[in-house]
């Protein structure tokens, strides 16, 4: 059975960013027929590595204990400090990529699709967004190019949305 498995280290103390880095790199080469992923700084460090095991109901303990004993035998050979392990985790492979496929990037919306989401113009969405009375939203982020909603914000908006049709009086 194949695994997905993270160690991860924190430092009691933080040490040199550069000469961890520089030695994160050999980990990383030692470690190159496990398809590792290794990063950190002279904070802590982690690695996620693969590794196969019998299948049976205790393959993930001992996926934790193959990973966990060949993090530490080649952190020890690139001179790494083998800090506290203070995580560790066994996922299935094809759960682990599975779960890679996922978007964690939240839903977001430019000014298009806002007034195409709420069928307004660009000028009521800024007179929206401009009126003192108005509960509109404050975008998430603020790119030179367009202001960023989160499209679920926008959408609670809409659905308490009481329209006015026409223009207002003056």
């Amino acid at each position: 059975m194949e695994w997905s498995v993270l160690v991860e280290t924190r430092a009691p103390e933080p040490g040199n960013d550069d000469e961890i880095i520089e030695k994160l790199g050999d980990l990383q080469d030692y470690l190159s027929d496990h398809f590792a992923a290794v990063g950190g700084d002279g904070r802590g460090w982690d690695v996620r590595l693969g590794v196969d095991t019998d299948d049976g109901p205790i393959a993930a303990v001992l996926a934790i204990e193959t990973g966990t004993e060949l993090v530490w035998k080649y952190a020890e050979k690139a001179g790494l400090p083998l800090w506290p392990v203070i995580r560790t985790e066994a996922v299935e492979a094809d759960t682990f990529h599975a779960q890679l496929d996922v978007s964690t990037f939240p839903d977001v919306l430019g000014t298009t699709e806002v007034t195409e989401l709420l069928g307004v113009s660009r000028q009521r969405l800024h007179e929206l967004r401009h009126a003192s009375r108005s509960r509109f939203p404050e975008p998430a982020y603020d790119l030179a190019a367009t202001p960023l909603w989160i499209r679920s914000t926008v959408e609670s908006f809409l659905a308490g949305w009481e329209r006015k049709p026409g223009r207002p009086k003056s």
